[in-house]
């Protein structure tokens, strides 16, 4: 597995906001806050920083992540702290590469005088460095805060991708919207859950409805205790 280097081809993400190397995240988003207050004072206005939970957005190519970045303006009474969306090449000729981009994200709250602000990582891995996802972005997540995954698009051929990601989360959202066989793809996914040594509180159910204001979601599978 390689970072993007200066060889790399160069994938512009102007949604995504700075390309970086992922082990300058937290130094660029550290920065991103203090520019952000250095504004807020500039404006006398006031910026709120929360922290409830992470969020993880796992999309099979780079139209659903943007698609699914646009809808997280409407998530954003969540009060989420960080959002990692990753962008998964399966592609056979794709080399083994991971890219990185950071930016934050803000919107008003009541008025123009009151902003909610929250972390965005993208993350796009192609060739090997698919399987071993999991991995590559845990040390991006706030270990304190719960974590949320919403899968977008099928079922991956690969089991260990899914489930890798899965033991990484409190709660699992699947959006089935574009699934090809739905009824076929959510028994896969609720028969993978199933499959996982979770806490006895684990429990996984299909179809049903949660609390993202996205269309129609598919399967919902949570437990209550802390990860270990």
């Amino acid at each position: 597995m390689t970072e993007h280097t200066a060889n790399s081809p160069v994938i512009r993400l102007p949604w995504a906001g700075k390309l970086i190397r992922m082990e300058q995240t937290e130094e660029e988003l550290a920065l991103l806050w203090k520019l952000s207050a250095d504004n807020m004072r500039t404006g006398q206005n006031t910026n709120v920083r929360t922290s409830v939970l992470n969020l993880i957005i796992s999309a099979p190519d780079i139209e659903s992540a943007q698609h699914a970045s646009k809808l997280l303006r409407d998530l954003s009474s969540m009060h989420l702290a960080r959002v990692t969306i990753l962008i998964l090449d399966n592609s056979e000729d794709a080399p083994s590469n991971v890219s990185t981009w950071v930016t934050l994200r803000c919107f008003s709250v009541l008025s123009d005088l009151m902003r909610h602000c929250f972390e965005q990582t993208t993350v796009l891995a192609s060739g090997s460095a698919v399987r071993s996802i999991a991995n590559i972005i845990q040390p991006l997540l706030k270990p304190e805060l719960p974590v949320y995954l919403w899968w977008i698009g099928d079922p991956p051929s690969d089991e260990t991708i899914f489930t890798s990601l899965v033991a990484l989360s409190n709660r699992v959202i699947v959006d089935s919207t574009s699934f090809f066989n739905p009824e076929q793809d959510i028994y896969t996914l609720a028969s993978r859950c199933e499959r996982r040594s979770f806490p006895q509180s684990y429990q996984c159910s299909a179809p049903r409805r949660l609390a993202f204001s996205t269309p129609r979601l598919g399967i919902g599978c949570g437990y209550n205790q802390q990860r270990t």
